[in-house]
C-alpha cells in the first residue's frame, strides 16, 4: 500500500508537472521585465510560451497581441498577419480588436492588397461605437505587453487610431 501511495505522489508531482495560471503569470511577468530591459527577443519568447503552453490563461490574450507586435516590428508581416488574424478570431468582442485590425490593414497596405484593405476598412468601421449620448467622441485605450499605447477615438463622423501619439 505504501508503495502505491509513493508511486501516486511521484506521478502526481514529478511525472506530470503542474500547469497553472501561476506559471502563465510568471512567464508573462518575465516578458514584461525583458521589455523594461530592452530585451525584446526574450520578451517575445516569454509571451509566445504563454500562448503555447497556457492558451486559456488570463495572460494569453495580451501575449498573443504582443507576439503579433513583435513580428510586425521585425518586420515579418506574414507571421504578424497570421497572429493578428488568430487574435481577431479568438477574441472577436475584445476592445483591442480594433488595434489588431489596424495592424492587418497596415500589412494589406504594405502588400498593396486593395481588396483586403477594403474588407478590413469595413470591418473596422463596423466596430465603431454608436453610443454618443452625452459626448461627441469616445476613446478606447490599450497598453500592450510591449508597453505600446494605443488609442481609438470614435467620433460621430470619423475614427482615428493612434499608436503612441502618431496616427496608425
Amino acid at each position: 500500500m505504501r508503495i502505491l501511495l509513493c508511486l501516486f505522489v511521484f506521478v502526481l508531482f514529478v511525472a506530470i508537472p503542474p500547469t497553472t495560471a501561476g506559471d502563465a503569470g510568471y512567464l508573462y511577468s518575465q516578458g514584461r521585465t525583458a521589455v523594461k530591459r530592452g530585451e525584446f527577443e526574450f520578451a517575445f519568447m516569454y509571451y509566445r510560451s504563454v500562448v503555447r503552453h497556457h492558451p486559456h490563461s488570463g495572460y494569453a490574450r495580451k501575449s498573443l497581441f504582443a507576439e503579433g507586435e513583435y513580428y510586425f516590428s521585425v518586420p515579418d508581416y506574414t507571421d504578424a498577419g497570421n497572429i493578428f488574424q488568430q487574435y481577431v478570431s479568438r477574441y472577436p468582442d475584445g476592445k483591442e480588436k480594433i488595434f489588431a485590425l489596424a495592424y492587418l490593414f497596415r500589412i494589406a497596405q504594405d502588400r498593396q492588397n486593395q481588396e483586403l484593405m477594403d474588407k478590413l476598412k469595413q470591418e473596422i468601421l463596423a466596430i465603431k461605437q454608436v453610443g454618443f449620448i452625452f459626448q461627441d467622441k469616445k476613446k478606447v485605450n490599450y497598453r500592450s505587453a510591449f508597453g505600446n499605447k494605443y488609442q481609438a477615438i470614435y467620433e460621430i463622423d470619423k475614427l482615428t487610431v493612434l499608436k503612441g501619439r502618431e496616427p496608425f
